[in-house]
Parts: structure tokens; C-alpha cells; sequence
């Protein structure tokens, strides 16, 4: 599940100015699998951060302000790395 959130966060950051479809589309992936409040699959943002442990509107919060930062010209706050064998799961 932290592979799946790395991959997430890469994509956002990686593809937020992409001015090719591909990248526009792995952008709005991202984006949209963020902002979904859907627990229906077992990998929706919302189930892998309790999984991992984190608070998905924490994680929303930073990305709204990197992406603002970004788009403002600003230094934009670094988003935090996830490293799979570091995170452990909640037991």
C-alpha cells in the first residue's frame, strides 16, 4: 500500500505543469484518487492511509499547499517521501 501512495505522490509532483496528454492524465489520476472520499476499493486513498497509518486530510492539505505554491511561483513546501519498509502498518 505504500508502494500504491509513493506512485500517487510521484505522479502529482512529476506531472502537475505536464503539458502532454500522458502526463495531464496521470496528473488527474492522481488528483482525483487523492480527493476521493470512496472506501470502496481496497486500495482508495482513504483505506491505504488508515492501512499505513496517516491522516488522508493531512496528506490533502499539503498537496493543496505544494500545488499552490507551485502555480504561485513560490518555493513550494517539499512533500514528504514515503519509504515502503519504513512505513508499518497499524496492527
Amino acid at each position: 500500500m505504500a508502494a500504491v501512495l509513493e506512485d500517487a505522490l510521484r505522479y502529482f509532483q512529476r506531472y502537475s505543469e505536464a503539458t502532454d496528454r500522458r502526463g495531464r492524465t496521470l496528473y488527474a489520476d492522481a488528483d482525483d484518487w487523492f480527493a476521493s472520499p470512496d472506501r470502496s476499493e481496497p486500495f482508495a486513498f482513504e483505506n491505504v492511509c488508515d492501512a499505513l497509518g496517516l491522516d488522508p486530510d493531512y496528506i490533502r492539505h499539503g498537496l493543496h499547499r505544494w500545488r499552490t505554491a507551485r502555480r504561485d511561483g513560490l518555493a513550494a513546501p517539499s512533500l514528504p517521501r514515503f519509504v515502503s519498509r519504513r512505513v508499518q502498518p497499524r496492527l
